[in-house]
């Protein structure tokens, strides 16, 4: 499964907006970007934020416009910092919440090899013990493929 983070905004004169996204999303006036920003002093790519299994992180983009992170901390050009839920970014005089951050799960072995040297069959790693020799699986081998 992957993760997926929730961004909330509200553009000048309109009403509160969200956005859901699981690897990158892009913000800026550019019409490729999944947030738009119609203050002319934003950059066609501003912004960009990334969720990955060490977490959700912005990046500037912009090569001279204003990025401020959470606590108004200006963030240069090409800088990146990692960001939590209620952070809040402000891009050209845009605010973007960050609602919430759901990490990517990284995938383990499908298959354990069991640890009795006459047994050694595959396991599904889900089961505690061996079904064949009634070993437990908690010292056994990860098996990544064979049969």
């Amino acid at each position: 499964m992957s993760g997926e983070v929730e961004v909330r905004w509200t553009p000048p004169g309109g009403s509160e907006r969200r956005c859901r996204f699981s690897e990158t999303l892009t913000i800026g006036r550019g019409p490729d970007c999944r947030i738009l920003l119609s203050d002319p002093a934003a950059s066609r790519r501003h912004a960009r934020l990334t969720l990955s299994a060490r977490g959700l992180e912005a990046e500037n983009t912009s090569s001279g416009n204003r990025f401020l992170g959470p606590a108004g901390a200006p963030l240069k050009a090409g800088d990146s910092l990692a960001l939590q839920v209620g952070d809040v970014l402000t891009l050209a005089g845009q605010r973007v919440t960050i609602a919430s951050i759901e990490l990517p799960r990284r995938a383990g072995p499908s298959h354990v090899r069991c640890s009795r040297t006459d047994c050694r069959r595959r396991i599904p790693a889900d089961q505690a013990d061996c079904p064949w020799c009634g070993t437990s699986t908690a010292f056994a081998e990860t098996d990544l493929g064979g049969s």
